[in-house]
């Protein structure tokens, strides 16, 4: 199967990030266990737990759920601001790329061009 063009430079975009990528990913899977651990907590504690009347057991499972909740909580947040990261490092290059080719076009370019166009169809040049 052979690539086409357009999707050999997303992959080229994208090639530089994939360690965060991996690291995303990582994250998910971490936040992936701690959901299933989940109801194995609270079948241990409907089963065991509640049954022996063990005080203990009952203060741990509680605070397997509150610890539970904040790394699941800590990993989708950092997964969220790495992607976020990561989509914003990708729109840069590509900016600053196509910033980079537009100074480098001739003059008379720029003298056929409507004013605004390039800029509209560049997008906010504040982000820059």
């Amino acid at each position: 199967m052979r690539l086409s063009d357009d999707t050999k430079w997303v992959i080229k975009q994208h090639a530089p990030f994939f360690p965060a990528y991996a690291g995303i990913v990582i994250l998910m899977l971490l936040e992936s266990a701690i959901d299933t651990a989940q109801p194995l907590g609270m079948k241990w504690l409907l089963d065991v737990g509640l049954p022996r009347r063990s005080h203990l057991g009952v203060l741990l499972v509680t605070g397997f759920f509150l610890v539970s909740y904040l790394c699941r909580t800590v990993f989708s947040r950092t997964r969220g601001f790495a992607t976020w990261s990561v989509e914003e490092k990708i729109k840069f290059r590509i900016r600053m790329r196509l910033l980079k080719h537009l100074h480098e076009l001739s003059a008379s370019y720029h003298d056929k061009i409507v004013v605004g166009d390039l800029t509209e169809r560049f997008g906010e040049v504040d982000d820059i």
